[in-house]
């Protein structure tokens, strides 16, 4: 291509005020963009997957927003692209996104049952051995040691306290035992002979968990047979 002379040029484009800024538009066309313009496109990229995700009416969280920023900024050669707290702020602050408290209200508890021998289901042998059998030092450690049950809000919080049940022979906790376990203040801390919770300690989780995070009305949901009875919400 011919070579145009700089009067020519500004003669033809007599906004742009020095042959330097040619060099810089260069310089933006093969990296298809300012980074301005860039950032632009991957905050209208992001906004548009939060409205799709709303309009389909499901959950949307920070982490989710943090997701869609780096895939999309690698498409856009943004490699130091990063979403930090900051930038999150400023998002959400721009777009007037804000984290609903009804969300705060739905709460999810739920028994996890923990072995305190971990063992495994499936094991190499050979192909014609009618009977597969495997050892473990305590079948009772095996199945069922220990129970913890936490309470999760629906915007992904985890609820103080944290309620476990142990696995003592007597039922109880000794004084002995008492003096030696660390004293953690977001644990309540119960024990029975199975390690599984009674109706006794579902009360006892309802009072020390459940309640101090409840307002006044609660709409209770439950599938476990000795929490659905009523005398456990009673009072």
């Amino acid at each position: 291509t011919r070579k145009r002379k700089w009067r020519t040029t500004k003669h033809l484009f007599q906004h742009v005020p020095n042959p330097q800024c040619i060099a810089c538009f260069r310089k933006y066309i093969e990296a298809s963009g300012t980074r301005r313009q860039k950032l632009d496109n991957l905050d209208t990229y992001i906004f548009n997957q939060f409205e799709h995700i709303r309009h389909q009416y499901l959950s949307v969280h920070d982490i989710d927003l943090r997701r869609c920023g780096p895939k999309k900024a690698r498409e856009l050669n943004l490699n130091d692209f990063q979403a930090s707290d900051g930038w999150l702020y400023n998002f959400k602050h721009q777009h007037e996104i804000c984290s609903r408290k009804i969300t705060k209200l739905i709460l999810n508890t739920h028994q996890i049952s923990i072995e305190l021998e971990p063992h495994g289901d499936r094991t190499l042998t050979h192909n014609e051995e009618k009977s597969t059998c495997r050892s473990v030092l305590l079948l009772g450690a095996a199945t069922h040691s220990y129970t913890i049950q936490p309470t999760i809000t629906m915007d992904g919080c985890v609820l103080n306290p944290l309620y476990m049940c142990l696995k003592e022979v007597s039922g109880h906790i000794s004084e002995n035992l008492k003096k030696n376990l660390f004293n953690a203040k977001n644990i309540i801390l119960t024990c029975s002979k199975s390690g599984k919770l009674t109706s006794s300690l579902v009360t006892y989780w309802r009072d020390q968990c459940l309640i101090p995070n409840l307002r006044s009305r609660t709409l209770l949901l439950d599938s476990l047979p000795y929490q659905v009875h009523p005398n456990v919400y009673k009072n």
